[in-house]
């Protein structure tokens, strides 16, 4: 009787555990998707008014993170501000990205404050006919 108690309380306990482990996995998943939904608005290419050192800059979704890439061999991970919309860092510059809207809501641009300076790029829009 002991033993069959035994079992059946091991039994539950791993039982539990993987259901725990199954449910945490998917809450991450979950997440992951929810994000990566978020930020397909942000990708796309914007091209630079008035810089000779970076004129095009695209940003897409790599590894489930935005990233930017100014065609350098570079690539630069976007890190979401928690407190301000529609702003990210790249930490490796010491500069700050705000995607601009429109009156409509969409994103039209990009401004990227480094080094005391302020570089404006147009998000390039796609006709989709």
């Amino acid at each position: 009787m002991k033993t069959l108690t035994i079992a059946i309380l091991t039994f539950l306990y791993f039982g539990f555990t993987v259901q725990a482990k199954t449910s945490t996995s998917l809450l991450k998943q979950v997440h992951i998707q929810s994000d990566s939904t978020a930020m397909v608005e942000f990708k796309g290419n914007y091209k630079f008014k008035e810089n000779p050192m970076v004129q095009n800059v695209t940003v897409r979704i790599e590894k489930d993170k935005l990233v930017a890439d100014p065609g350098d061999g570079n690539v630069y991970d976007l890190s979401k501000n928690k407190e301000k919309a529609d702003t990210f860092s790249i930490e490796e510059l010491g500069a700050t990205v705000l995607f601009v809207r429109d009156a409509n809501n969409k994103i039209t641009g990009m401004k990227v404050e480094v080094q005391g300076s302020e570089l404006v790029a147009d998000k390039e829009m796609i006709d989709k006919k």
